[in-house]
């Protein structure tokens, strides 16, 4: 009896209660704890399922966010790009510079970095 408590525990797999179970239903006068101890690993079956299922959505949401976050970033450093003339080439910089007024020049620089 101490053997079956021990295998109920909670750090057991259910590979592990598998084993314990097909052990227990080779001794006659074990069978009859066969039907709790099936339930057992019912439970701790979709225990399992429920946490790697969990685990799961929660890594894609967090990956969902951060592509959200990155997206957002682009779209924004582009948006600046297009608010100061849109690309500049680097032998125009310059020229389009000098048409840039001279309180907005360093933004329009910070922008296309």
């Amino acid at each position: 009896m101490i053997y079956y408590q021990r295998s109920l525990r909670e750090r057991n797999s259910s590979a592990n209660l598998e084993t314990t179970l097909v052990w227990w239903q080779n001794h006659a006068d074990a069978r009859k704890c066969l039907p709790t101890m099936k339930q057992v690993l019912q439970k701790k079956k979709a225990a399992l399922q429920h946490k790697l299922t969990e685990k799961l959505s929660s890594k894609q949401s967090l990956k969902e966010v951060q592509l959200e976050k990155t997206m957002t970033q682009k779209l924004k450093a582009s948006r600046q790009v297009f608010l100061y003339g849109g690309p500049w080439m680097s032998d125009e910089v310059e020229d389009k510079l000098q048409e840039v007024p001279s309180a907005d020049q360093k933004k329009a620089l910070l922008a296309r970095l």
